[in-house]
């Protein structure tokens, strides 16, 4: 029982809520905390996002939503969960806006991949684009994932051929190219379609 003391006498528990915001036993050291006064309670509020993560964990997005804080630690810790609990609230603009504000934030090159491809989930087809050529100078590590996903939307000759000529090794490379194919193949400019087939063999032989 956390009721007779302050967070200074629950060192591991502290640590175990930190340390393991998806373990089996945090939301019931959640829950605890959460039960208690309000004065004992705010010794915990280092831990908020932390506690937050443990109801996300468990699907209790109810819970979730009333203790996430952004102003308390980093995005990387928090965001991509808080982002998901709005949605599955149905609450998408509040989602779309935390993301825009907070995703340039975000250090983890594959993290920020699945935020950029959530925001556009959450987005209509011009939201999306919109959004996307927003981020796209904010987010340097991930510009050719940002111009892929461009790309797929707008559908244009051009925005496939800023992903493969600017990031030649990405990912998204090979892809953009036979998107280029194709294009010109249903343009019947068969010779440029067949250019572009030989520069794709030689490139990306895979």
């Amino acid at each position: 029982n956390l009721a007779r003391g302050n967070d200074k006498k629950f060192p591991r528990l502290r640590n175990y809520l930190s340390k393991s915001p998806d373990g089996n036993l945090a939301y019931l050291i959640s829950d605890q905390i959460q039960s208690l006064e309000p004065l004992e309670r705010k010794e915990f509020d280092d831990l908020t996002n932390y506690m937050a993560l443990s109801y996300y964990n468990r699907d209790d997005y109810e819970a979730a939503i009333k203790l996430f804080n952004k102003e308390l630690d980093h995005p990387d810790l928090y965001l991509e969960a808080y982002a998901n609990t709005l949605a599955k609230l149905k609450r998408k603009q509040e989602a779309r806006v935390l993301l825009m504000e907070k995703l340039p934030e975000i250090t983890n090159p594959d993290q920020a991949s699945r935020l950029v491809e959530l925001i556009c989930e959450l987005s209509n087809k011009y939201q999306a684009i919109a959004n996307l050529k927003v981020l796209q100078n904010k987010l340097p590590k991930i510009k050719d994932k940002i111009l892929w996903e461009l790309a797929k939307r707008t559908k244009t000759k051009e925005s496939y051929q800023l992903v493969y000529k600017n990031y030649p090794k990405s990912f998204y490379a090979a892809e953009s190219m036979s998107q280029v194919f194709w294009k010109e193949y249903e343009r019947k400019n068969y010779h440029g379609a067949i250019e572009i087939f030989k520069v794709h063999w030689k490139t990306y032989p895979n």
